[in-house]
């Protein structure tokens, strides 16, 4: 089975929840499911500026290293043209995501950039 987090989070219309309400939900509602056979998504960010969209995304995963580990995928809203990311890449590359760096999605980033 897989399981999705919150619906953004990061916007106050929606779940509206700050960084350290989210890792303890995280802890609360999404953890007990590890190891039973259930991938598990991240929440889904919009895609506004910081601190909103992949700026909240990376600052809960930092904020809790555990909740990284235990995260099978990463979710997100894109209300824009794919290649309207900020991000310096090409536009066709822009609708795929790569998730790299020294922590497991630690760098979120366009493909091709």
């Amino acid at each position: 089975s897989k399981h999705l987090a919150f619906n953004e989070p990061d916007l106050d219309s929606q779940a509206d929840m700050t960084v350290a309400q989210s890792v303890t939900a995280w802890k609360q509602y999404m953890s007990p499911l590890v190891g039973k056979g259930a991938k598990l998504g991240s929440m889904a960010v919009t895609n506004g500026g910081a601190p909103m969209g992949i700026a909240y995304l990376q600052a809960f995963f930092a904020a809790c290293p555990q909740c990284a580990q235990e995260c099978d995928f990463v979710a997100l809203h894109w209300y824009d043209a794919a290649w309207n990311t900020g991000a310096p890449c090409s536009a066709e590359n822009c609708s795929i995501w790569s998730l790299s760096s020294t922590s497991r999605f630690g760098s979120l980033t366009c493909c091709g950039s």
